[in-house]
C-alpha cells in the first residue's frame, strides 16, 4: 500500500532506511534500492500468522492464549462445534470451516503452509464423528477416517465476528497515523540483529506496518547487505528500473544549483503497481548540505475528509492518469487510479500522489475540472504542512 511521501535534498544523513510504498532519490547520494518487496518468508517465526491478500501478507501475531479450552461438543442442527473458555466465554466453530482448516500433514503442505487438500473434494455438509478437549488442544474426529488435533493457542486465537464486519483485519488494527510528532521518533533497527535475530526482524516488519517507515542507520557500503536483508523477509519483485536501481552520485558539492535542488513530496511508481515495501540503501554520501521530509499520506488523507468531505470525494473518486516514458529501453508506463484509494468501508488503504508523473489527461467534464484542482491543491497543502511532516538530515 502507498502511504508516506517524501521529499530529499542531497547528502542524506542516514545510511538505510526501510519504507512502505515509497523511496527516496537524489543526484548527490548513490542508492540501491528494491522496488517491491512481498512480505512473506516467514518460516522461522512459531508465533507469527500470515494473512494473505492479493498480493501483499500481512502479519498478527499469535500470542499465547489468555483463556484455555473447559469444553467443547458437537451441535449437528447448527453444524457447530461448541467450545467454551476458561473465561466463561462460549463460542461456535462451524464443521465445515474445521475441516477446511484442518492442519494434518495430509490436508496441509507445512512446506509452503498451504492448502494440500483440493476443493472439488470438500463437502459442506461433512460432520465429525467425535471431538473432545484434550491438554494440547481440541481433537476432532471426521467420519472420512482422519482426525487432528488443533493446537489451543490457534483455536483461541481463531474467532468470528458477530456480524459481517472488516474491522478484524489486523492490518486495521495496528496503523497509527503520524505528523510532526515523529520528529527523532523514527523507529531505528540494528543491521545485524535483524540478519541475525527472528525476534528483531518480527519486530522491524511490526514497525513498519504500524508507522511505515524504520530506519536502519549501520548497514555498511556493501550493497550486498540490502539484498541479504530482503531476503530475510521474502523475494525482491523487479520494477520498470528492474530487479534494483542504483542513483549514482555525480555533481559536485560545489554545483549549487543542483544542490539546493530537491524532489517534491511524492509516492513513487504511481505510473506502476503499487510497492508493499520499498528499500533504499545510502552507499556512499554527499558532501555537504541536505535533508529529507517525509509525510503520512494517510494522516493528511483522513484530515481531509475531516476538513474537506468534497474534496476528499473527488480524489476518492477521480481516476488520474500516471505516466512514464523510459527513452533507454524504450518502455511506456500507465496507470489510471484515485489519489486516495478506499475499501469497500471507506478505509483509507492507498494514496498516489506525484505531481512529475500526472498526466494532463482527466476522465471529466470541463466544469468539473476546477473542482478537482482545488480538492489536489487543498491535500497538497495538508501534506505540506509543517505539523505532518518529519524531517530527517
Amino acid at each position: 500500500m502507498f502511504r508516506t511521501l517524501s521529499t530529499v535534498k542531497n547528502n542524506v544523513k542516514f545510511a538505510f532506511l526501510s519504507i512502505v510504498g515509497r523511496y527516496q532519490q537524489t543526484s548527490a547520494v548513490r542508492y540501491h534500492y528494491y522496488s517491491r518487496l512481498l512480505v512473506g518468508k516467514l518460516e522461522p517465526f512459531s508465533n507469527v500468522r500470515l494473512n494473505s491478500s492479493i498480493s501483499t501478507f500481512e502479519y498478527q501475531k499469535l500470542e499465547p492464549p489468555t483463556a484455555k479450552i473447559t469444553s467443547a461438543d458437537l451441535d449437528d442442527e447448527a453444524g457447530m462445534v461448541n467450545v467454551t473458555l476458561s473465561n466463561n466465554e462460549t463460542r461456535q466453530y462451524p464443521y465445515v470451516w474445521l475441516y477446511d482448516n484442518c492442519q494434518c500433514d495430509v490436508c496441509r503442505n507445512h512446506t509452503f503452509s498451504i492448502r494440500a487438500s483440493c476443493f472439488t473434494t470438500l463437502n459442506v455438509d461433512v460432520k465429525p464423528q467425535h471431538v473432545q478437549k484434550m491438554d494440547e488442544g481440541l481433537e476432532v474426529s471426521w467420519g472420512d477416517g482422519h482426525s487432528f488435533l488443533f493446537p489451543e493457542k490457534w483455536i483461541v486465537s481463531h474467532t468470528f465476528p458477530a456480524t459481517v464486519s472488516n474491522e478484524v483485519l489486523p492490518w486495521r488494527e495496528v496503523v497509527e497515523y503520524w505528523g510532526n510528532e515523529m520528529q527523532n521518533r523514527v523507529p531505528t533497527f540494528k543491521y545485524r540483529s535483524l540478519i541475525e535475530s527472528n525476534q528483531a526482524l518480527n519486530q522491524w516488519l511490526e514497525a513498519i506496518k504500524v508507522h511505515g517507515i524504520a530506519l536502519i542507520p549501520d548497514a555498511g557500503s556493501d550493497i550486498e547487505n540490502l539484498e541479504k536483508l530482503a531476503m530475510r523477509v521474502g523475494y525482491p519483485v523487479p520494477s520498470n528500473f528492474g530487479h534494483s536501481f542504483e542513483v549514482p552520485h555525480f555533481r559536485e558539492p560545489s554545483d549549487e544549483p543542483h544542490e539546493a535542488a530537491a524532489l517534491p513530496l511524492h509516492t513513487d511508481l504511481a505510473f506502476e503497481r503499487v510497492p508493499e515495501i520499498v528499500m533504499l540503501h545510502m552507499v556512499r554520501q554527499a558532501g555537504g548540505g541536505g535533508s529529507n521530509e517525509f509525510v503520512d499520506g494517510f494522516n493528511a488523507a483522513s484530515q481531509l475528509r475531516e476538513q474537506d468531505p468534497e474534496a476528499f470525494h473527488i480524489l476518492t473518486t477521480t481516476n488520474v492518469m500516471s505516466t512514464y516514458l523510459v527513452s533507454e529501453n524504450p518502455s511506456f508506463y500507465r496507470s489510471f487510479c484515485p489519489v486516495i484509494s478506499v475499501d469497500d468501508d471507506n478505509q483509507i488503504v492507498t494514496v498516489r500522489f506525484s505531481n512529475h508523473t500526472r498526466d494532463p489527461e482527466l476522465p471529466l467534464p470541463a466544469d468539473k475540472v476546477k473542482a478537482f484542482y482545488k480538492a489536489l491543491k487543498k491535500f497538497h497543502e495538508l501534506l505540506s504542512h509543517p505539523k505532518n511532516s518529519e524531517k530527517i538530515s
